[in-house]
């Protein structure tokens, strides 16, 4: 239903429409008739549909029970209207909390990731030290490699002797 009935005879809709008197219906229909009467508008293709609406707005509010109906009609297409305002609104405010909550996200993974790239920062700069200090460090004569040699040889030796004991001393178990 998409006529108002009021507004075709040019009187104000809704609960104000409804406070409207019959007397005040047909004036309002008396005046739109003159102006809308296809005699008074011979030029115009849709004077005569035009003029056919006009009276049958006017015949749905000259009618008590029709009237109430439209009249109930309005109020819960009104109602509709409210709602679905209010759901837009409700809506609004929703996307509105999301667009927010999804900016602060977007602004802790940017912190997040410039503290990662200052963390790889800092621990490639360690890295060189360390490894320039390895280099310092690093054995600069031959009797310091010889040390080293001789001393990672005999952690082995004492490893392998070690070693050799533990077996002998299972075997020895068996055998007994």
């Amino acid at each position: 239903m998409d006529v108002d009935h009021y507004s075709i005879l040019g009187l104000p809709s809704g609960e104000e429409g409804a406070e409207i008197t019959e007397k005040e219906i047909s004036r309002a229909y008396k005046a739109k008739a003159l102006e809308l009467h296809p005699d008074k508008r011979p030029h115009d293709p849709n004077a005569h549909s035009n003029f056919q609406k006009l009276k049958s707005s006017y015949d749905i509010l000259k009618d008590e029970k029709a009237r109430k109906l439209f009249d109930h009609l309005l109020k819960v297409k009104q109602e509709q209207l409210r709602r679905q305002s209010e759901r837009d609104a409700k809506r609004k405010k929703m996307a509105a909390d999301l667009e927010i909550e999804r900016a602060a996200l977007l602004q802790k993974l940017e912190r997040r990731k410039e503290r990662i790239a200052r963390n790889l920062k800092e621990n490639a700069r360690t890295g060189a030290m360390q490894a320039s200090k390895v280099e310092a460090n690093s054995f600069n004569s031959k009797t310091d490699r010889y040390r080293v040699r001789n001393i990672y040889k005999h952690c082995s030796i004492y490893k392998c002797t070690k070693f050799a004991k533990a077996r002998e001393e299972k075997e020895n178990c068996k055998e007994s």
